[in-house]
């Protein structure tokens, strides 16, 4: 089963890395999904079967980014259960090239939505821990997506400290 997973995830990662590719000379709303299975060398059942229409480019982004920030988290569990802000925004700058690839092409829900999967709530959560999971996702959300508007033009230290300000404040 884990060659499955693995197989599917490469193909998942081919495809999206088409789609990235594919927009650096056309606009992202207008590329096809036969121009993306081409790029990808996959056929378009394969596509289809991943993806259930032509949105299924968002999905498969959302999918793209959340396995690229699993990638980047092997290895730092105990990173993570210090900071897991800190691990993000170096993530992120990190990868601030496809950050501001995915605002340019008006795609930060897909931001949103993976950082709803990685810090928003579950569906066995009670209400009011539900709400603070979300409140926290979309915080996160914002802050990055401020930092992209301005061009990243602070570290991931600079915007760890803001927060931080915010909690000495009591703002937070």
């Amino acid at each position: 089963m884990r060659k499955k997973t693995e197989s599917a995830r490469f193909i998942k990662n081919c495809i999206a890395e088409s789609i990235i590719k594919l927009s650096e000379n056309k606009d992202y709303d207008d590329i096809t999904v036969k121009e993306i299975c081409e790029t990808a060398g996959v056929g378009r059942t394969t596509y289809y079967r991943y993806f259930s229409n032509k949105n299924g480019k968002n999905q498969c982004l959302v999918e793209y980014t959340f396995s690229k920030w699993a990638d980047y988290c092997v290895g730092k569990e105990k990173q993570i259960s210090e900071d897991k802000a800190r691990v993000l925004y170096n993530f992120i700058y990190e990868h601030k090239e496809y950050f501001l690839w995915l605002s340019k092409n008006g795609l930060t829900n897909v931001i949103f939505d993976v950082f709803y999967l990685s810090f928003g709530p579950n569906q066995e959560e009670e209400s009011h821990i539900a709400a603070i999971k979300s409140f926290t996702a979309g915080g996160i959300y914002g802050i990055v997506y401020n930092w992209i508007q301005n061009g990243f033009k602070e570290t991931p230290n600079e915007i760890i400290n803001k927060f931080s300000l915010l909690k000495e404040e009591d703002l937070l």
